[in-house]
């Protein structure tokens, strides 16, 4: 099965958290038993600005009832908690030398979806071990970020793999 994956780069203040908080419910409210992992750059920037997001948009949802939201993760709630590693999309900080968070994600037939918030200072290896979590279900890739870094992995979602992703690059000033 084909993985999506999709990149976007901008600069500070355009809403990419936001976008991660959508994608986050959008999927737990669509796909039932979607398993995942949002990760960051750096654990300050998914405890205090990726995740609070998340809280904020789960607030507003219609349907928060079926949802239980905790600084670690977002469970479907109306299943018991032995169940709910399941149907659940987690918040992992992650690095070289810990990288299982991606390495136990798999979820067969089922959607699994993996997030990179501020995706250009995340490690080289984080990249390579996250193609693992996607070899079955229904995958999902997203790599969000600024633009600070000519090279590296996210730099190559635009050209070195830019036709393995849907790309684009939002101009702040625009938005």
């Amino acid at each position: 099965m084909e993985v999506w994956k999709s990149a976007r780069a901008s600069g500070h203040g355009v809403g990419k958290s936001a976008i991660v908080a959508w994608l986050i419910l959008f999927f737990m409210s669509t796909r039932v038993d979607t398993r995942g992992v949002v990760t960051a750059n750096t654990q300050f920037q998914l405890e205090d600005k990726t995740w609070p997001e998340l809280a904020k948009w789960h607030n507003l949802l219609l349907n928060k009832h079926w949802f239980d939201w905790s600084p670690t993760g977002i469970t479907f709630a109306a299943y018991p908690e032995e169940k709910r590693k399941n149907y659940k999309i987690t918040a992992a900080t992650v690095s070289e030398q810990k990288t299982e968070a991606f390495a136990g994600l798999h979820n067969e037939g089922k959607a699994v979806v993996v997030i990179f918030d501020e995706a250009s200072g995340i490690p080289a290896k984080i990249w390579e071990v996250s193609e693992g979590a996607l070899t079955d279900g229904e995958g999902f890739f997203f790599a969000f970020g600024n633009p600070t870094r000519p090279d590296g992995d996210f730099a190559d979602c635009f050209d070195k793999h830019g036709h393995l992703y849907d790309t684009e690059h939002i101009d702040s000033r625009e938005v």
